[in-house]
């Protein structure tokens, strides 16, 4: 059970000529309590009338609609993926499939989908896998392409569709897509960690690993279960490894599928914590490029003893010592087992985490639960009941993935059901989030086109300056620049003296001698990018382009865009042939900001 408890937002006095003083004031609710403006009091269960589904991932839309993958079967018997999308009331989205649901069946005796992901245009990537037989059984993955509008689309694969086998017996569990729209589904074979790669038609990628594969051995039995795309481009897979006594196990592979030997020991990352077994089930990157990754340890025969679970480790696969206690958290809920399924890490580098919880010595009374850390690790009281919500459905509740809203609000999605009905259920919550308004005048942002920071001086917010402070390698800052308030309000900005590369933040010195760090950003030095011909016929030259990956796109005065392309050299062509005459825009961003360009197209 929630409690809920709420703060004044704002307070708005108006004083009329009849002397009448009206108060109006906007509550803001407890973080981490349920959004009653979403579903029913927080909470939405689809029902699928005879259709048994197993939800398994989810992801938002840039438009916030919620969309939420699984696989289905039905008593004929047939099944196969399916899609469900939601508006961001928790409404279904009647305007997407069938009401709301997309079905497809690839024509396999089962079917899971397991990962969801979008593509720089929009488009819909579900993966999974799909077996054949049920004795000699074979697996092969399974991936299909959709439109905005819940149909297949037809350029992918066989008309949306696409179905391979390695040569393995591929179990895929999680779909993430590259910047340059390859598709990544990763998982496990039935001893080693499967890694295989798409391009954006369907088609298998013969530049990684062999034919479009790696597979990766520990020497056991290996299980892949979540994977992640640093800035470099290079790919994490994060699982557990035995079954008699799992561990944690981690690998990174480079662009092309090669195991990348600079990562952990030769590549791969092993993690035996004393006393219980450990599994991961989720990894999330932290802008700094750290790694966490979280499941379950603690886990007995009598599987009486499962507690939540998370470590961070350097870029280079070390643990970091200093999160938690030398890397670790181990937190637990009492009287029930948990587990981690979902790592969500803010702007501010505040972690979240979902997952299920059931009673210890049983798997009665699955709820879902959550638990909110600030960035080195400690507890987050502010968040819940001292860190810690649980949300009970009335039933069994599994398969907890978790969303973070751009405006700090949490969906969950997952199953339920209970002992009656043997129907799983689709079930979503939402959770709110900090006050959008807290601290907001030490909240700084990039400017895009500038080498300087912003931020919000709020009124009579008690600050006496604001110290702002640059770092070369992001942990030692020194002042220099000091700002004082003038307690009226308004936007403070700062403009770094030189166009070189440095880490800045904000502290906020209140006048009774507080301070209030803000969040870090990095300001790199700006490319000269030059374009040339200008104007230009067929081909457009870029030449300048920073190092990395780098997206490009060509729109018209009106913010119509006509061209998407992305590179990583520091040299591109634009074929501008099939362009109109006039003046275009060439907005080119890098992982730090946007450089728009304008050019004349004759």
């Amino acid at each position: 059970m929630i409690t809920s408890y709420f703060y004044c937002k704002k307070l708005v006095v108006t004083l009329f000529t009849s002397t009448l003083l009206f108060i109006s004031f906007y509550p803001f609710a407890q973080t981490g309590s349920l959004d009653t403006r979403f579903g029913q009091q927080g909470k939405v269960i689809t029902y699928f009338n005879g259709v048994f589904v197993d939800m398994r991932a989810s992801t938002l839309q840039p438009d916030g609609k919620i969309l939420c993958v699984g696989g289905y079967t039905t008593t004929e018997p047939s099944g196969g993926f399916i899609i469900v999308r939601y508006l961001q009331d928790g409404e279904i989205d009647s305007s997407f499939g069938d009401n709301g649901k997309v079905f497809t069946d690839f024509g396999y005796d089962y079917e899971l989908a397991t990962g969801i992901a979008l593509s720089s245009d929009n488009k819909i990537i579900v993966g999974g896998y799909g077996s054949i037989g049920f004795l000699n059984i074979k697996y092969d993955v399974l991936v299909s392409k959709y439109k905005m509008n819940g149909s297949l689309d037809s350029t992918f694969g066989n008309n949306g569709k696409t179905i391979k086998s390695f040569g393995y017996d591929e179990n895929i569990y999680s779909t993430i897509i590259q910047d340059d729209d390859k598709i990544v589904l990763s998982g496990n074979t039935t001893s080693d960690l499967l890694v295989s790669r798409f391009n954006s038609n369907g088609e298998a990628d013969l530049s990684f690993g062999v034919n479009g594969a790696v597979t990766t051995d520990f020497f056991d039995r290996e299980f892949g279960r979540s994977s992640a795309i640093q800035k470099d481009g290079k790919i994490l897979l994060a699982g557990f490894k035995n079954l008699s006594h799992p561990q944690f196990i981690m690998d990174r592979y480079l662009s092309n599928g090669q195991l990348d030997l600079s990562f952990g020991n030769q590549g791969k990352v092993v993690r035996d914590i004393p006393g219980g077994d450990e599994r991961i089930y989720s990894i999330g990157l932290q802008r700094d490029g750290k790694i966490i990754v979280g499941g379950v340890s603690g886990v007995t025969l009598s599987a009486s003893n499962e507690n939540i679970t998370l470590l961070r480790y350097n870029i280079d696969g070390t643990l970091d010592a200093s999160f938690g206690e030398s890397g670790m958290i181990i937190t637990s809920f009492e009287g029930v087992n948990t587990r981690v399924q979902s790592i969500l890490i803010s702007p501010d580098n505040k972690i979240t985490i979902v997952g299920t919880s059931y009673e210890k010595d049983s798997y009665g009374a699955l709820d879902f639960v959550l638990a909110r850390y600030s960035e080195n690790g400690n507890i987050d009281s502010s968040f819940g009941i001292d860190g810690k919500v649980i949300s009970d459905f009335g039933g069994f509740e599994t398969n907890a993935t978790g969303l973070l809203q751009p405006d700090g609000k949490t969906v969950v999605t997952g199953m339920t059901t209970n002992l009656i009905e043997t129907e799983y259920k689709l079930a979503l919550a939402r959770y709110n989030g900090d006050d959008p308004d807290r601290n907001k005048y030490v909240r700084i942002k990039h400017w895009l086109h500038h080498h300087g920071i912003t931020w919000e001086d709020k009124p009579n917010n008690l600050i006496n300056y604001y110290s702002i402070q640059s770092s070369t390698n992001g942990n030692a800052f020194t002042e220099v620049a000091r700002i004082f308030s003038n307690h009226y309000g308004g936007i403070q900005t700062y403009t770094a003296a030189n166009n070189a590369t440095a880490n800045y933040r904000v502290a906020a010195v209140s006048n009774t001698g507080n301070i209030t760090y803000s969040n870090t950003l990095t300001l790199t030095a700006t490319p000269t990018i030059i374009l040339y011909p200008n104007p230009a016929k067929n081909n457009l030259q870029i030449q300048g382009l920073p190092a990395g990956i780098t997206k490009l796109t060509v729109t018209d005065l009106s913010g119509n865009t006509s061209i998407i392309a992305t590179t990583n050299s520091t040299v591109y062509s634009i074929n501008i042939a099939q362009l109109t005459s006039g003046n275009y825009l060439l907005n080119i961003k890098t992982a730090n900001e946007v450089i728009t360009k304008q050019f004349i197209k004759e």
